[in-house]
């Protein structure tokens, strides 16, 4: 590792450099004009400096500087390889250096070879003007033995080097104890890193009330989707199945938010109501496009030499190697390593001219019609039943097998409005028809708490229960005939059905608020026999004393002609299957033990 690399290069040196390397001279003076005055000024507590001259350096940020410092160091191959010494091997191919930017890494099969080559290291920097960061170096010794590894010592710029058990490299660890690295701890550290990134643009979101779903969408696959899928080329082949719930979790957090949806909610749903795919998705796509590049590489690349060894490994028996794990992952998925997507083009045509962006998209838009293929249109399995009702009254899928975003996810809204369609649509609310599969509760005994007469779903909530007849009238722009909540959903201007919804919402929560007033009005004493006598009432049941008072008392708080006595009926009908079921519970038992006598139980 060099010490601030970017920043010590000394720009005199670098123009020789170049000259060396025979660069054209326009470019030559490009270069010498782009550092001829360059200044900077530091930012001081309340003010900035005066302009200072940077001598020394490449520019940050800078998209050539890169490519420059490559240049300026690309002689270091030489220095090493004229040290001696064995390397890796790969495929036949020795290899002593592995160079990336700034990083480092010397491969050697003895101590006496490393050693040689963190000196040649050691005198490249100090002809170029550069330094060793003795802090960031380390060396990791394959090898089964304790011994080897506590006897071995290293020394570079006249510091000991640490030897350490594991390392990471490019954002994967590997360890000491196997050689390789461990694909479940890499995805483990994308993940980490996933959520990082999604706290901090959740947080600005937060500091900034923004809550515009297309461009949170776009923003967090900018920002998190590539924080979690780096690499995956690497490990993406070899996790579990329960490691891709947890890598698929950052995004349905995000969208989980958007609509402040409760965690029952599938996953599949909530992708859909954005429109994005899942992780797996990109992670099949970063893994396919990287095999057909390697495929494209000449046989004297790394790169391509790596491929071919580890796919000949995986033919001589080798099952933990890269190229068995991603075959047997590609099969799973319905493609093969030499069967890889776009699959209406044949790539090896001479009439095929796709460039490689057009090749990518064409690859993206494949992956992502056998995901709505296998999950939406023609699943494996029987879909369960949220994931069914979804599909018949919510789901959108085009003719050529994509699903399309709702409306109400492209259209400026207030967020409570957005959240009201998004609930409604993905069933996050608390209709009996969703209460109902909690409570185990027969559909047909799931009735509308309002009206009773219908089992309260979302069709009957929105288009037919008599008591939001009103707030319909207000809005005849929604409806047609017959009212049906697919047509009501699919309206062409999604901010009157917000509204409509936010109605809704606000006038269920204030009928059921007079209900429970109703039901605090009920005699205090009732209530308090039940939950705080209980030997009298069931003493009562299992004598043959009736309990008509009790029921009488219900019976008298009902009047026919207040829709709102519809739940008193409920209350009652509870009641007397309770007192029905204790009066059978304990018909030969002298005592009845007051540990049932819950609020659960009743």
């Amino acid at each position: 590792m060099v010490r601030k690399a970017f920043d010590m290069v000394p720009r005199e040196r670098l123009l020789r450099r170049l000259q060396e390397l025979q660069l054209p001279s326009d470019m030559l003076w490009a270069i010498h004009a782009l550092y001829a005055r360059v200044t900077g000024r530091v930012r001081c507590p309340g003010s900035l400096s005066d302009s200072l001259v940077s001598t020394i350096g490449v520019k940050q940020g800078c998209p050539l500087s890169p490519t420059l410092f490559g240049l300026y160091i690309d002689e270091i191959m030489e220095y090493i390889q004229r040290a001696g010494g064995r390397g890796g091997d790969l495929g036949g191919t020795p290899v002593h250096i592995l160079l990336y930017a700034d990083d480092i890494v010397l491969l050697s099969q003895s101590q006496e070879g490393l050693q040689s080559h963190l000196q040649a290291l050691d005198t490249f920097c100090m002809e170029r003007g550069l330094t060793v960061n003795l802090g960031k170096t380390k060396v990791m010794i394959f090898h089964t033995s304790r011994t080897v590894h506590h006897r071995a010592s290293f020394t570079v710029a006249g510091g000991q080097i640490e030897v350490v058990d594991s390392y990471v490299y490019l954002g994967i660890t590997f360890s000491r104890s196997t050689g390789v690295f461990s694909m479940a701890q890499a995805a483990r550290d994308r993940l980490t890193r996933g959520y990082a990134a999604l706290a901090g643009l959740e947080r600005r979101f937060f500091q900034t009330h923004f809550q515009e779903p297309r461009t949170k969408g776009w923003l967090f696959d900018t920002l998190v989707t590539r924080a979690l899928m780096y690499a995956a080329t690497v490990w993406a082949p070899g996790i579990t199945e329960a490691m891709w719930t947890q890598i698929e979790r950052p995004q349905i957090t995000m969208i989980s938010r958007l609509l402040r949806s409760k965690p029952s909610v599938p996953h599949d749903i909530i992708r859909a109501e954005l429109g994005t795919p899942p992780m797996l998705v990109e992670a099949l796509f970063k893994l396919v496009t990287f095999i057909l590049r390697v495929r494209e590489l000449p046989t004297s690349r790394f790169t391509r030499l790596a491929f071919e060894s580890s796919r000949h490994l995986a033919e001589t028996g080798h099952e933990r190697v890269w190229y068995a794990q991603t075959y047997r992952w590609l099969a799973d998925h319905g493609m093969g390593i030499t069967d890889l997507p776009p699959f209406q083009y044949d790539l090896s045509s001479p009439h095929i001219t796709l460039s490689r962006s057009e090749r990518n998209r064409i690859i993206h838009q494949d992956l992502l019609q056998i995901h709505v293929r296998e999950t939406w249109i023609a699943p494996r399995e029987p879909l369960p039943t949220k994931r069914q009702h979804y599909r018949e009254h919510f789901l959108t899928v085009t003719a050529d097998g994509f699903i399309q975003r709702p409306r109400y996810m492209d259209t400026y809204m207030a967020p409570a409005e957005r959240v009201a369609i998004g609930q409604l649509r993905v069933s996050s609310h608390q209709l009996e028809i969703e209460i109902g599969r909690a409570t185990h509760t027969a559909r047909d005994e799931r009735l509308c708490r309002i009206c009773r007469e219908e089992v309260e779903d979302e069709e009957h909530y929105t288009c037919r229960c008599q008591a939001y007849e009103d707030i319909r009238d207000r809005y005849p722009q929604l409806f047609r005939w017959p009212r049906e909540i697919r047509a009501l959903l699919g309206t062409e201007d999604q901010r009157p059905l917000g509204r409509f919804l936010v109605e809704l919402q606000h006038r269920r929560a204030s009928l059921l608020q007079q209900q429970m007033e109703i039901h605090l009005a009920l005699p205090l004493r009732l209530i308090l026999q039940i939950f705080s006598d209980p030997h009298t009432l069931v003493g009562q049941a299992r004598c043959g004393v009736s309990h008509h008072t009790e029921q009488r008392s219900l019976d008298d708080s009902v009047d026919d002609r207040d829709p709102l006595s519809g739940e008193l009926v409920h209350i009652r009908e509870r009641f007397r299957r309770f007192t029905h079921a204790m009066t059978w519970r304990y018909r030969d038992v002298s005592s009845a033990p007051l540990s049932i006598w819950t609020p659960k139980a009743f």
